[in-house]
């Protein structure tokens, strides 16, 4: 977008902002670490309001028919430190997020597990993978259909 108009292009990622992303997640308890241009990082108590703000985001940007976004999501351990954030959590959801299809949603089991009923029923195995920089393999559950396999993960047999 920003290619084509640079304007336009920032005119939507503030309304994306404040009108979807940003309400979704303090409506459903969270809150914005940091803001990353085209991207945020939050933070929630439950994976299960993390995932439900997800699931809310994804729905209000596929009904307004604005640009896509890929959310990842994980429990794990994360420390701030002189307004940053750092740690294995951040470094999983990051390597999710950019797994996760455009308008969908990657999590690590270790969200998916801790999940009411209702919630996995929105998730397919998409199998464990091999994530950039993360040591072990992680098993993914996507929303938006399963991830394909390439430089950001490679499927384990």
């Amino acid at each position: 977008m920003m290619n084509e108009d640079h304007e336009v292009a920032l005119e939507t990622l503030r309304n994306l902002r404040d009108n979807v992303v940003e309400p979704c997640i303090t409506t459903g308890g969270g809150s914005v670490v940091k803001r990353l241009g085209d991207g945020w990082l939050a933070a929630f108590e439950a994976g299960s309001d993390a995932c439900a703000s997800a699931l809310k985001i994804q729905e209000l940007l596929s009904i307004d028919a604005a640009p896509s976004v890929r959310i990842g999501m994980h429990e794990g351990a994360v420390s701030f430190v002189d307004e940053d954030v750092f740690g294995s959590g951040v470094n999983i959801a990051s390597r999710l997020e950019a797994l996760a299809k455009p308008g969908g949603i990657a999590i690590s089991d270790d969200v998916f597990v801790n999940l009411p009923k209702d919630l996995q029923a929105s998730f397919e195995n998409a199998g464990a993978r091999l994530l950039k920089n993360i040591s072990d393999p992680i098993k993914v559950w996507a929303f938006g259909g399963i991830p394909p396999t390439g430089v950001a993960s490679d499927p384990i047999s």
